[in-house]
């Protein structure tokens, strides 16, 4: 129970922050409509309210996932980490960022910090975190929170991604070539070339 309320919190001050980091950004020159951004956040945030809210007695809270109390400081870790992974990704986009798929006017294809890594930062320190979330709680309704997480997001980057090869063709398409979209593979190599350079 104190795992959960500490994760809740730590997910609570993250959105605080996020929503203060969301002005001054530029504005939008095309992209979304409110129906392509409903089908994304819908099952993400439904995702996410599967994830914080206590499964009701039964089937839903049969924990699934043992020792989430025997690893909690591990899941925290990694939830500061995610959740700062995205903070940092955000204020390397600066005007760029947007919540949903849009090129801002004077877009800019940002590669320089946490894009050196991975071309979604942001998404990945949100699974990230949120899987540590899942782990924490370990019942049958967090795996199925978890999932729709993941779902929505994999829509969110194939979408993103197909905005971003059409607004920068080839530069685009040599940035995918040599930065993978999620997981960091070569992430201490890029990390040391990026700060030594």
């Amino acid at each position: 129970m104190i795992l959960r309320l500490f994760m809740a919190t730590i997910w609570g001050l993250w959105f605080l922050t996020w929503a203060i980091a969301s002005r001054g950004v530029k504005p939008v020159a095309r992209g979304d409509s409110w129906g392509d951004w409903l089908t994304r956040q819908v099952p993400y945030v439904g995702g996410l309210v599967l994830l914080a809210l206590p499964a009701p007695s039964g089937l839903l809270s049969r924990r699934i996932v043992p020792g989430g109390d025997e690893i909690a400081p591990l899941l925290v870790v990694l939830t500061v980490c995610g959740l700062g992974l995205t903070l940092w990704a955000r204020r390397v986009l600066g005007g760029n960022w947007s919540n949903v798929v849009v090129l801002r006017e004077e877009h800019e294809l940002v590669t320089d910090g946490p894009y050196t890594l991975v071309r979604h930062p942001i998404y990945s320190g949100l699974l990230l975190a949120a899987i540590a979330w899942a782990l924490a709680d370990g019942s049958v309704m967090a795996l199925i929170g978890i999932s729709l997480v993941v779902g929505a997001l994999a829509v969110q980057i194939r979408d993103e991604e197909r905005l971003m090869d059409a607004a920068f063709g080839a530069s685009y398409a040599r940035y995918r070539t040599e930065v993978p979209a999620l997981l960091p593979l070569a992430a201490p190599a890029r990390l040391l070339a990026y700060l030594t350079r």
